[in-house]
């Protein structure tokens, strides 16, 4: 006689809540798959000093433009009437000034410049593309999570900078003459975080090394520009218009010229040392410099997805 098999062991399961099994909805959207990469640069601006430094210093611009705007309100009050008070030109200056253009170039290039080049460095790109995302899900991560990083830098001081006017200056007629304010910061803000996270990410799938892809970032955008001077003041002095196109040939120039016209901002010529000094420096039309931009944006993106691949394809 044989003795009976003991009852199989039934070991308890891991998961307490079994009820996924019978579960019957709808399936997360795979959309929203690119948001995982994109966290991943948001967080690593949060944990850098150097984000928290450079965008210490973009408030600082703002308080130095909210001074100047006082004492100089305070100086020609007497002669100047309320509706001749220009509330724009602050907003447009603080956010296109110098510092807060290299401020902008800073973040960019810490938080960008080893985005993929890092990744390609050491081959991470076989190991995030054999899991559930595309070649696609990868880039657009990369480049909205640099993109949000940059536009928050961008927008929040000039809304704190909004908020602080229109306390001040609000029974001055600030509301009267600044009907489209907000749009008009929140579309100046987004200008800059487009064009210089795509071109930040295109430089950093074509690098080795984050330090090549900071460099060849800082010295195309800082070298445009300066050509663009050279040549506009060296080539084309008594031609006005000419002068005007070519200094906005660069992509300073052209994120300028953008915020420019989009706060309809009027510039004294001899703000720049113009020979044209009585006339008035205005930038191209905002249709040509947005299709610039978006040409730069989309030629940018897509050389970025060529170098995207999991594994080196040779060519014979």
């Amino acid at each position: 006689m044989t003795n009976p098999l003991p009852p199989p062991v039934v070991t308890p399961s891991p998961i307490a809540d079994l009820s996924y099994r019978t579960y019957t909805g709808p399936l997360r959207t795979r959309a929203v798959r690119w948001w995982v990469v994109a966290l991943y640069t948001i967080r690593k601006a949060r944990r850098s000093p150097g984000f928290w430094v450079l965008s210490a210093i973009c408030l600082l611009s703002y308080i130095f433009h909210a001074i100047a705007f006082y004492v100089q309100l305070n100086v020609s009050s007497a002669f100047m009437a309320q509706s001749q008070r220009d509330y724009v030109l602050p907003f447009f200056s603080a956010m296109n000034g110098n510092m807060n253009a290299y401020c902008l170039m800073g973040i960019c290039m810490l938080l960008g410049a080893g985005s993929i080049a890092g990744d390609q460095r050491v081959n991470a790109l076989m190991v995030y593309l054999s899991k559930p995302i595309t070649r696609s899900d990868y880039l657009v991560g990369k480049w909205i999570g640099l993109m949000v990083s940059i536009f928050t830098v961008a927008v929040v001081p000039s809304l704190i900078f909004y908020v602080v006017m229109a306390a001040a200056y609000s029974s001055d007629g600030f509301f009267t003459q600044t009907h489209w304010l907000l749009p008009q910061i929140l579309l100046a803000a987004l200008v800059p975080s487009v064009v210089l996270s795509a071109l930040m990410t295109g430089i950093s799938a074509w690098s080795r090394s984050s330090f090549t892809a900071g460099a060849l970032f800082a010295t195309l955008y800082v070298l445009t520009g300066i050509v663009a001077n050279i040549i506009a003041l060296a080539m084309f002095q008594h031609q006005f218009h000419l002068i005007l196109l070519i200094r906005h040939a660069s992509i300073p120039g052209l994120i300028d010229a953008i915020a420019q016209r989009v706060f309809n901002a009027k510039i004294p010529g001899n703000r720049f040392r113009n020979p044209f000094s009585h006339k008035f420096i205005t930038a191209p039309a905002l249709s040509f410099s947005l299709t610039c931009a978006l040409v730069l944006v989309v030629v940018s993106i897509a050389a970025a997805r060529v170098k995207i691949r999991a594994v080196e394809v040779v060519r014979g």
